[in-house]
């Protein structure tokens, strides 16, 4: 409905409705009240794809609604109740499309549910038409370990053609005390805010602004309280198995926090961080073997379309046994997360770091942090451009794993020390760093499949039908990621080259203001 035809109250209470329906009731004649019990269960992924996208999901029933960005709505039946969905797990249509389009990987979680009682009454004119229509919602949100009580929310309906009569009544509701909302006011922020959430209150992308005035010791224990509760905020999606993001996102501020502590040691108390590091690796090698076969379940489909079909009962045959390992690996995981060890580690890290004389109490933490990320920055730049330079055709592929290395500890820093550069010089610098980057994962991960595809085809003794039908849809792999492995590695020159262009160089010393 076009803007101009609905407007949105709330009221403090029902004494307040009541007293808003008795005013417009002078006016108009009030149809009885036609009362409804709904039942409505919001989703999104965690990191809000769809609400970020302008899209919102509901589902009330075996029934989703999914509203669109402009404002349209889809609709999909046949939907069980259900705290979580993957797109797979949704009915065919193209309601599933869309969001597998918006949401990806991500499953849909529930993030608040609502139960209604709605009533609709009709207003109408003396001659009994129906000039405009009333929608009463009086809800309790349940969500975030908590139930809210929600005060009375309205809407008034327009008709066509009696828009002066639908102005007649809004005054006259708004003389009785009910207040105006913005326009299409959003149930779900409503919900929310009543058991204390708000949207967009979980991002995977760094962002941490710091003033330029910081100390060192100050910028690295906010910083690893920021990359702390990202791995907390992650850590019951990883024990629920919702889905394959958590573990990804908790890895990754685990490696952040890893990377910044070792390139700023020589501004940190080493026999106070050195503990914590040893937990950290802990928890990479306890995190590492569930996260890599992660990645190769989320390459089934891919590969499948690698290999003709008469390969594909091989592979299935494969993905079973890797989702088998899967199983145990993520029973030692969930072991891991729920021990003592990890709960002591966590809330030691955190009191350090919350204690002023945990870091900042050591002589070379109190510099200036400014000109040391600048130094480290430019440190780590140039040793890429040196080492980046001397890779040829030639070169072994470790040389350009270790460079990968260096292209993310460089990517750290500047995720780090973003708010202490020029915004649209970092920008780009991040644009051009991401090029090569890009180019060095995708070798990287085709070099680690082509290890694991062709350990795991040679470890295969058995000579049964499944075996063998394995043994050739891994070969098959082989061969195709091969050459794909080669394509890749010949656009490394190029890329490399356009990355250590005279340009970027220049624009790398204005934005350290060498």
């Amino acid at each position: 409905m076009k803007k101009n035809c609905c407007k949105e109250f709330s009221a403090v209470d029902e004494a307040g409705v009541d007293a808003a329906l008795e005013n417009a009731g002078q006016s108009y004649l009030l149809a009885d009240r036609r009362k409804q019990r709904l039942y409505e269960y919001y989703y999104d992924t965690f990191d809000w794809s769809l609400y970020s996208s302008g899209y919102h999901l509901k589902r009330r029933g075996g029934q989703l609604y999914l509203g669109l960005p402009d404002k349209s709505r889809m609709t999909s039946g046949g939907v069980t109740a259900r705290k979580s969905y993957l797109h797979n797990d949704l009915p065919e249509s193209e309601l599933r499309t869309v969001l597998h389009s918006v949401a990806g990987i991500r499953a849909l979680c529930e993030i608040v549910a609502a139960k209604i009682t709605r009533s609709s009454i009709d207003i109408r004119n003396k001659d009994r038409k129906t000039v405009a229509r009333l929608q009463i919602d009086e809800a309790m949100a349940e969500g975030n370990g908590k139930e809210a009580l929600l005060s009375p929310f309205v809407r008034l309906w327009a008709m066509k053609g009696y828009e002066k009569a639908f102005a007649r009544v809004a005054a006259d509701l708004e003389k009785a005390g009910l207040i105006e909302a913005p326009y299409d006011q959003s149930d779900l922020k409503r919900y929310l805010t009543a058991v204390g959430r708000e949207v967009l209150d979980y991002s995977s992308k760094y962002d941490l602004t710091q003033p330029r005035e910081i100390r060192a010791g100050q910028a690295v224990s906010s910083i690893c309280l920021y990359l702390l509760e990202m791995m907390e905020k992650n850590v019951s999606g990883v024990l629920d198995d919702i889905d394959s993001e958590f573990l990804h996102d908790f890895r990754v501020a685990m490696r952040r926090t890893r990377s910044l502590l070792s390139q700023l040691k020589n501004y940190l108390p080493e026999e106070k961080i050195q503990r914590f590091l040893d937990e950290f690796k802990w928890l990479g090698t306890l995190t590492g073997p569930v996260r890599d076969l992660d990645v190769y379940l989320l390459e089934k489909d891919d590969y499948a379309s690698m290999l003709p079909e008469q390969l594909h009962g091989g592979l299935d045959a494969f993905f079973q046994d890797l989702e088998k390992k899967r199983e145990k690996d993520l029973t030692m995981l969930r072991q891991g997360l729920a021990s003592q060890r990890y709960r002591d580690f966590i809330e030691s890290w955190r009191i350090f770091l919350e204690d002023e004389k945990g870091i900042c109490d050591w002589e070379p933490a109190r510099e200036d942090c400014f000109p040391i990320a600048r130094r480290i920055i430019g440190k780590r730049y140039r040793q890429i451009l040196k080492k980046g330079g001397k890779l040829g055709e030639h070169s072994p592929d470790e040389d350009l794993h270790r460079l990968r290395i260096q292209g993310k500890k460089l990517r750290y820093l500047l995720e780090f020390f973003a708010s202490f550069f020029d915004e649209k010089e970092i920008q780009h610098f991040h644009k051009q760093l991401k090029k090569l980057q890009n180019n060095l994962g995708d070798f990287n991960d085709i070099s680690v499949q082509l290890e694991m595809l062709e350990k795991y085809r040679t470890s295969i003794k058995s000579r049964s039908r499944r075996a063998v039908e394995i043994a050739a849809a891994l070969g098959g792999l082989v061969t195709h990621l091969a050459e794909e492995h080669k394509n890749v590695r010949a656009q490394f020159e190029s890329t490399f080259a356009g990355f250590a262009s005279s340009e970027n160089r220049e624009k790398f010393d204005s934005l350290l203001g060498e």
